[in-house]
């Protein structure tokens, strides 16, 4: 299982789409979780960055779900943390 990964790039929506991107390629994992909605739609819609789609061309992609949640919501509420916002407060 890969939880982390760095992509050199200028585009942040182009880093959102190759983490998604590799969590495709794990083959054990059929659920991926981002908190980009633009991302997550473009894979919904098929239309992704050129480098994106390198990096998945001839690659077997099992059936995956892409899941957005939205973030920056604070804490989740009952006592959980949101560690979305815990990474957030972290890179600032």
């Amino acid at each position: 299982m890969c939880n982390a990964l760095s992509v050199f790039t200028k585009n942040p929506e182009v880093a959102e789409l190759m983490a998604i991107a590799f969590a495709l390629l794990d083959p054990q994992h059929k659920v991926s979780y981002s908190d980009s909605r633009a991302a997550s739609r473009a894979f919904a819609r098929g239309v992704v960055d050129a480098e994106v789609s390198k990096l998945l061309e001839d690659r077997y992609i099992s059936t995956h779900y892409i899941v957005w949640f939205p973030a920056h919501m604070g804490d989740l509420g009952g006592g959980q943390r949101n560690f979305n916002e815990s990474a957030h407060e972290a890179a600032r």
